[in-house]
């Protein structure tokens, strides 16, 4: 150094820097100059004027400020210089600018004690051999001495629009670090602060732009504190730069006489045609300029099916026609209840025969002749549907029991023997599932039947109109029956009864269903042999002489004899074993994209009537389960996926599989089991009898790699044999089956067979059997290897969200639900979603799903192997992505680099130098670039974790300590977990940005303001 501080201090000299072996100036050779204030400590400075040679201006440095805080405690900020740069120091109020002279000004925000000051000069601007500083002042009253830049109003604001967004430009103003740009819409606000004179806006709010929507824009100039005041605004709408996508989720609901017909409200749509026929016929009726998303077409004929599809029109044009979607109008006739064995027949408007009394508690009789005073209920059983019982409520008895003053009430003119009661509404709506009875003997005794030992089944007429039936567990025999029926209470309050019938007992299914030992029907008594399942088989298809009809139950009665049959030849496949751990009531992590399905091994069709046999290791029958039965719809919308059937009891179910969307391909899909209990005791086992089998895997909890290959083996040579048979199996039990849901021509991505599951730990794949045989090529250990490849990169994933089966805590344990990746339909513009409880991919992405690779790593470092593409980690990333600072399409793509990601600058989708560029803008808020944004994010991960990108750790501590998102994803769950310094505990405010930095701030523990 030459030169002296002291006249330095006095402004009557200056001093030269250079380094001691005469080095250049740079940054693993600074230079520096410090100023001892210690012995002036009371006096109190708020800013410091640093004068340099304007020849040769700093380029780059550092001054470091300890002072006295209002506590009395020492602390020291750091204020980066550099040229070119406007750092941001969020958590001090220091301002830096350097003028275009090299002329340092640094505002410290408030009046502080200065014990030390030290520059330390890393880089000049002309000459690094040395530094020359004129003038080091320290002053008080710093608002006096830097006067207000002579800023300029932006002026000559701009717009161009393209499609969901648009630029705006405007002409650069003087002695300005920045701008700031105001855009309003519907009411709100969203400032951006740019460095430079020009904005990209493609979202509001993070809300994607809608095009033909009104913005408006204004800018202004800044320079720290200072702003000169907002410019004219502007005025920008986005417009479409293409003709509308093809509309999507179409639904259609035959009504009387009528289609209600909705679908998904599409961007840049203006209006929809829509466009119907009669199925078969040749034209169609076209209807124009709809402006909702929605439709009732009406005036159309009775029982007859109609074809719909839509199109989307813009000032562009109009778009391809959608899916289409069928549905079959109604009349006013109600549901025809089966007549086998019925005892109380009669003329339309007659008394039935064998009923000599019929009442009811309250309510009343409409359009009945033969109920014109007192409380009789003849319109119920006079063969006339017009005539009905009608109450305004939910309840009539089947919930609350009141068998004097509700419900209804018939004597027989004998006693008969029955276990059945058909009843139907005028017109079917909401669903009955409350149900009391009793009855009187012969002898006149009572007997109320256990409510335990009723049950109301919803059934179907060939019209697919509903009626019901009340079963009895065991036949009475009755010469008078009272019962009650009720609703849910969902808020319906009307009951309606039209006609009401009764049945003799018939004991065919009661024989047939007592072939079995047990309850899951996978034994047979001993005394059963072929000529004893023939015998039943021959009284299953001989007509009830009284009505000439089947018995009602006459298709599932049969599965049941095909069944037993199986079990004499040694055929049927082994119930399936409920796992206890995967459920519903799971705890919240923070993020949702999961499901706890569970594959059965079997498809149906859409109004196909199955058999469920549940098992439990210490509920008798009958007992309520945590079992629900859930039905998907194979290759489906996103919107139409799934539904969960019924809760299921142990011993039998009955159940009719659910017609999940109305598009014009088949109906119908996998079958899975929901466990929704939390019991590590239970041990439930399930057996369908109906649908059709299809190879499974189950890999869940295997950890024997000889039983792993084992299992894997077995299933690709079932795969290879069941889809050599699949299209001859399609003829033989879709196109021939009489169930129009999957009546249709050969097409393998949408025939329903072709639905096949494998089961992991941390994944379920639901995808068509030949493109799981495809991709595999038929290799079972191609495809072990691609399941291995799956939970390495799941528990790689996993280990970065701080979760781990070791941990003390069950919100750090792994989910005991799982992602699910779905053969589904695409949606405009994707060729793989992320959707609530599942991930969608297409038919052409389906067979890549086994062709994943293990990673082996040395200590983390990338050796070898290939885990799946960036779509489907991306998609991954959005269903487990931390909601507390989830930014979609950024956030999510950690995991996307993290599966790609070698250590390497070429192994990642964003560029350093856009990221530095965004670090050195000296602009707030994130990116308008998703890559550049994310790189942010991922700068935290390579700053602080403390191994290769594929290390991972069996051990909970480790992993949190070494692994920085493990600890903002831990702490995002749990806040307490986060350190506390000075005792002031970590809060979440619900401000997503604030909540990051502070999850940031305590994950690094340190402050982040200096960057």
């Amino acid at each position: 150094m030459e030169g002296n501080l002291e006249d330095l201090l006095k402004g009557e000299g200056n001093v030269t820097l250079s380094t001691q072996g005469g080095t250049e100036i740079s940054e693993e050779h600074p230079v520096s100059v410090e100023f001892d204030l210690s012995e002036s400590a009371d006096t109190q400075i708020d800013g410091i004027l640093i004068e340099t040679n304007k020849e040769n201006p700093i380029q780059k440095a550092t001054v470091d400020i300890t002072y006295i805080d209002a506590e009395g405690n020492e602390q020291t900020v750091t204020a980066p210089i550099e040229n070119g740069v406007e750092h941001l120091l969020r958590t001090s109020d220091v301002q830096v600018s350097m003028d275009e002279d090299g002329n340092i000004q640094i505002h410290l925000g408030s009046q502080i004690a200065v014990k030390k000051v030290t520059l330390t000069i890393q880089g000049m601007q002309n000459n690094n051999n040395l530094a020359e500083i004129s003038k080091v002042e320290f002053v008080n009253g710093m608002e006096n001495r830097i006067p207000k830049p002579d800023m300029d109003i932006p002026t000559n604001l701009a717009v161009e629009t393209g499609s969901e967004e648009f630029t705006l430009t405007w002409d650069a103003c003087k002695n300005v670090t920045g701008y700031e740009v105001l855009i309003e819409h519907n009411g709100e606000q969203d400032t951006y602060t740019v460095k430079n004179n020009s904005l990209k806006v493609t979202s509001f709010n993070e809300k994607k732009l809608v095009n033909k929507e009104q913005y408006t824009a204004k800018v202004q100039s800044v320079n720290g504190t200072w702003k000169s005041g907002y410019s004219e605004s502007v005025t920008a709408v986005p417009k479409a730069d293409k003709k509308p996508d093809a509309p999507e989720n179409v639904k259609a609901v035959g009504k009387y006489k009528s289609v209600e017909v909705s679908w998904k409200n599409m961007k840049n749509t203006e209006f929809y045609n829509l466009f119907y026929r009669e199925k078969g016929q040749e034209e169609y009726t076209k209807i124009e300029n709809i402006t909702t998303n929605s439709y009732t077409i009406s005036e159309l004929k009775e029982n007859v099916k109609y074809e719909i599809y839509l199109t989307g029109v813009n000032e562009l044009g109009e778009s391809d026609p959608s899916l289409t979607s069928t549905a079959q109008t109604t009349d006013l006739e109600p549901a025809v209840m089966p007549k086998y064995k019925q005892i109380n027949t009669s003329e339309e408007g007659q008394v039935s025969s064998h009923i000599v009394s019929a009442t009811r508690g309250r309510g009343e009789m409409k359009d009945s002749p033969l109920d014109l005073e007192g409380k009789t209920a003849w319109g119920t059983v006079d063969n006339n549907p017009a005539s009905h019982f009608y109450m305004a409520d939910w309840d009539d008895g089947g919930e609350y029991t009141d068998f004097n003053n509700k419900g209804f009430t018939f004597e027989f003119d004998q006693p008969y023997t029955m276990d059945t009661i058909g009843f139907q509404e005028v017109t079917a709506q909401g669903n009955f599932t409350r149900i009391s009875l009793k009855y009187w003997d012969e002898n006149g005794s009572e007997h109320v039947v256990d409510k335990n030992n009723l049950k109301i089944e919803a059934r179907t007429d060939k019209n697919n109109k509903r009626y019901y039936f009340i079963r009895i567990a065991e036949p009475i025999q009755a010469k008078k029956i009272s019962f009650g029926i009720g609703r849910d209470y969902s808020g319906l309050r009307v009951i309606t009864v039209s006609e009401i019938s009764f049945y003799n007992y018939d004991s065919l299914e009661d024989d047939i269903m007592g072939l079995y030992e047990d309850e899951l029907h996978t034994v047979l008594k001993g005394s059963v042999t072929e000529q004893t399942i023939q015998d039943l088989r021959n009284r299953l298809q001989t007509k009830d002489e009284a009505s000439g009809e089947y018995h009602p139950d006459k298709d599932r009665l049969e599965k049941e004899l095909d069944n037993a049959e199986d079990i004499l030849n040694n055929q049927l496949s082994e119930p399936i074993l409920v796992h206890n751990t995967i459920t519903t009531r799971d705890t919240d992590r923070g993020f949702s994209g999961l499901n706890a399905w569970q594959p059965l091994g079997i498809t149906a069709a859409a109004g196909e009537e199955i058999t469920l046999f549940v098992g439990h290791n210490t509920m008798g029958t009958g007992s309520n389960t945590n079992l629900q039965l859930v039905a998907t719809q194979y290759h489906a919308e996103s919107g139409s996926v799934s539904k969960v059937v019924t809760t299921l009891k142990t011993g039998r179910n009955d159940v009719t599989i659910p017609k999940i969307w109305s598009t014009d391909e088949e109906s119908g899909g996998a079958l899975y089991i929901q466990y929704t209990g939390n019991n590590a005791n239970d041990r439930y086992s399930v057996r369908v009898n109906g649908g059709v089998e299809v190879p499974t895997l189950d890999l869940y909890g295997v950890t024997d790699a000889q039983e792993r290959q084992q299992r894997a083996e077995q299933y690709v040579e079932a795969l290879k044999g069941y889809v050599e048979k699949m299209e001859a199996v399609h003829k033989k039990v879709h196109e021939n089956s009489g169930n129009e849901s999957v009546e249709y021509e050969y097409s393998k991505e949408n025939c329903i067979l072709g639905a096949t599951d494998i089961l992991l730990d941390k994944m379920l794949f639901s995808l068509p059997a030949q493109q799981v045989l495809s991709g595999c090529e038929g290799n079972a250990q191609k495809l072990l290897d691609s399941m291995d490849a799956m939970e390495g990169m799941m528990n790689l994933f996993y280990q970065h969200k701080g979760l781990n089966q070791t941990a003390p805590d069950e919100k750090d344990r792994f989910p005991q639900r799982h992602l699910n990746i779905r053969y589904q339909r695409m949606f405009a513009g994707a060729f793989m979603y992320a959707a609530g409880d599942h991930i969608g991919i297409g038919w052409n992405e389906t067979a890549g799903m086994m062709t994943g690779v293990p990673v082996q790593s040395d200590n983390g470092k990338y050796v070898s192997g290939r885990y799946f593409g960036w779509g489907i980690a991306h998609e991954i990333g959005h269903n487990i992505n931390q909601s507390a600072y989830a930014y979609a399409e950024v956030t999510n793509n950690y995991f996307a680099v993290l599966a790609q990601a070698k250590d390497t600058n070429d192994s990642v989708r964003f560029e350093y130098p856009k990221v530095y560029e965004k670090v050195t803008s000296g602009t707030t808020g994130k990116s308008e670039d998703v890559f550049t944004q994310l790189g942010m994010y991922w700068q935290l991960h390579l700053a602080y974790d403390s191994g290769y990108n594929f290390k991972t750790y069996d051990n909970y501590e480790e992993q949190l300590n070494n692994l920085f998102f493990a600890r903002v994803d831990t702490y995002a769950r749990n806040t307490a977990k986060a350190p506390a310094p000075q005792g002031i505990a970590l809060t979440l405010s619900g401000d997503r940005d604030q909540d990051f930095m502070r999850l940031a701030c305590a994950a690094a523990r340190r402050i982040f303001s200096n960057f």
